[in-house]
């Protein structure tokens, strides 16, 4: 096995090791979901009771006799648990798509970087503008200096945001116009600028608390973008025909 084919499968293992750990993680919040409402009701429930009944809460109201009155238990039960349930969702969700971004930025530089070792001569157009030292010439092959820019670039490519490492994949790869080697399945980059946009306003605090409006998470959302990791796959296998490796996955799923 060539190191572009042991860096290629080990790429494709990463990324399903760690989609099945997110997918773990969100479908065992979401399967205790209904347990933890019941929990909350119940509590919003004893709190209600204690400041209209329990002669140690009731100081901290205006009209403690009032309360019960004007406030319907039932009502104030419902709106409160179901506040409680919808924020803890949405904490849910922005950590999906946190973790999920993660992913597709890793699988994209990482599938760059299989690229770089299965063709390093086809990023002779990025490191164009590249300043050598007379000193490096001198010592150095061609193959070595490649090499060593090369190396330099994708450490600066990936601190480059998502849409970055995608477009420099889709040039090394260069696909036919919609290509894709799934059934049901187009890339589009607006998704993965909407995803980058949605994780950039929940780091920054702004979507904490709130619906995502930017990139709506669904079971079909989180599939596609599942997928899109597959997608950045296939492209490597269209153009430099590497192959995963059963037996060798096999080995890394072990270790």
């Amino acid at each position: 096995m060539t190191e572009a084919e042991a860096l290629f499968n080990q790429a494709f293992v990463r990324t399903l090791k760690i989609w099945s750990s997110i997918s773990t993680f969100r479908d065992s919040l979401l399967g205790v979901i209904a347990e933890v409402s019941e929990r909350q009701r119940a509590l919003v429930a004893d709190i209600y009771d204690k400041l209209a009944y329990d002669p140690g809460y009731t100081h901290l109201l205006v009209n403690p006799k009032g309360f019960a009155e004007k406030v319907d238990k039932p009502k104030f039960v419902a709106t409160a648990a179901e506040g409680i349930v919808k924020g803890t969702i949405g904490s849910l969700d922005a950590a999906t798509v946190v973790f999920a971004h993660s992913v597709l930025d890793a699988a994209a530089i990482d599938y760059c970087r299989v690229t770089a070792v299965a063709a390093p001569n086809d990023w002779e157009q990025d490191l164009k503008n590249s300043q050598i030292p007379l000193s490096e010439i001198a010592k150095s092959s061609y193959a070595e200096l490649l090499k060593r820019k090369l190396d330099e670039h994708l450490k600066k490519l990936e601190r480059e945001s998502l849409a970055v490492k995608i477009d420099r994949l889709l040039a090394r790869c260069q696909p036919p116009a919609k290509w894709s080697p799934m059934e049901n399945y187009e890339f589009d980059l607006s998704i993965t600028k909407n995803l980058d946009d949605q994780r950039h306003e929940i780091v920054h605090g702004a979507a904490i608390g709130h619906p995502l409006k930017i990139f709506a998470l669904s079971s079909d959302s989180l599939w596609y973008l599942q997928r899109t990791t597959m997608y950045f796959a296939g492209l490597v296998n269209l153009r430099y025909g590497l192959r995963i490796d059963p037996s060798y996955v096999g080995t890394l799923y072990g270790s």
